[in-house]
């Protein structure tokens, strides 16, 4: 995956959460402050998002291969996001480096950067799509290094997934932006998983080594503070803390696919994530590639927010941009025999009503689903 700060054009990276409720100085000269293009998902994923369908119950066929194979992407190309190219017009005569900071709705910096006075433009990845934004940009003055502000835009990034850009970690995307079948507004529109709170993925730490640009992407701008781990003994027998100083860690032997309607880890994970939800923390859950064992929970969790068969299906896929998952009925990654195996198991109508009943079967009440649902739907 592509830096996206180049060593040339990056002088200082600034911390990237900082408070911010004071009001924007007059802009003095306007630097044409622009945005390239604004959709976060890439060409092929937001492609396979609006062109694919899954007729409920049918697990014969997958619509995938066409986009995964498209001969204008490498590998890695395939699960990155697009970043939101900001730029702007140099005036190396008058400023010593640029100041490009992000700002969400409350007025938050949530990412800002310094440049050389040569650079005019950057890429900004990880931002949550629909949401309002503001990049401004200061620049140093050379003459009394006093700053000035230069331009103001506003921006709104485009598209559903958000997948995300973490250095030295593969296959990162938050769960946010699915919509609820079951769960609605009073006004009858369908209710919303919440972006940033829960984050799926592969593993910090044994087959990769977490960077430190990876490390502050995930605990600066993702704010993570829970690391729920699915991977086995035998994959990380000597791995006790996460990679991420200082939050929260547990780590269960989790199964996958149709062995998950017969296993109780699933519900003792969703018992720890519910416990770290509750107390304001940010999850991120993983196995090693986040795709079997973390692509199992992704299915129970959005079974139980209403999420419905077709959206569960492309979620699941979206992880072939990273690597190959088959959605059809008794091949190796057996995603369609388990939905079988759950309608079999629990009799529901629908996938959301067995991934219910799944939970409640090993122990987790109402109440613990309605908490969980108060959460992440909004």
């Amino acid at each position: 995956m592509m830096k996206h700060l180049h060593l040339l054009t990056a002088l200082i990276c600034l911390p990237a959460i900082l408070c911010c409720t004071k009001p924007e100085p007059a802009v003095s000269c306007n630097a044409n402050l622009r945005a390239q293009q604004l959709l976060v998902e890439n060409e092929l994923v937001h492609a396979y998002m609006t062109e694919v369908n899954y007729p409920d119950g049918d697990y014969t066929f997958s619509s995938i291969k066409p986009y995964y194979d498209n001969p204008s992407f490498s590998s890695p190309a395939k699960f990155a996001p697009r970043p939101i190219t900001i730029s702007w017009d140099s005036n190396m005569e008058l400023y010593s480096s640029y100041i490009l900071t992000i700002k969400d709705e409350g007025n938050k910096i949530v990412q800002s950067y310094r440049h050389t006075p040569i650079t005019h433009s950057h890429k900004i990845y990880n931002l949550i799509p629909g949401r309002q934004y503001r990049a401004v940009l200061r620049g140093v003055s050379k003459k009394t290094y006093s700053t000035d502000s230069l331009d103001c835009l506003p921006f709104v990034p485009e598209g559903q997934v958000r997948m995300i850009h973490v250095p030295s970690v593969n296959n990162v995307r938050d769960m946010g932006g699915w919509k609820s079948a079951v769960y609605k507004h009073p006004d009858g529109s369908p209710k919303t998983i919440r972006y940033g709170r829960l984050y799926r993925g592969g593993e910090l730490n044994r087959k990769v080594t977490l960077s430190d640009e990876g490390r502050k992407v995930l605990m600066e701008e993702l704010q993570i503070g829970a690391d729920a781990d699915f991977r086995n003994d035998t994959e990380c027998a000597d791995i006790t803390t996460s990679a991420l100083e200082g939050v929260d860690y547990q780590r269960i032997s989790t199964a996958s696919y149709s062995a998950s309607a017969t296993s109780s880890t699933h519900a003792k994970d969703f018992k720890w994530i519910l416990a770290r939800l509750r107390e304001g923390k940010n999850v991120y859950y993983h196995c090693v590639a986040g795709a079997d064992r973390t692509g199992t929970m992704g299915y129970l969790l959005e079974g139980i927010l209403g999420v419905c068969e077709n959206d569960q299906c492309k979620d699941w896929e979206l992880t072939c941009f990273y690597s190959w998952r088959s959605r059809v009925y008794g091949e190796k990654y057996d995603f369609g025999t388990m939905i079988k195996t759950y309608f079999e198991t629990f009799k529901g109508k629908t996938t959301a009503e067995n991934c219910v009943a799944y939970f409640k079967k090993y122990g987790i009440t109402d109440e613990e689903l309605d908490e969980f649902r108060e959460i992440m739907l909004e």
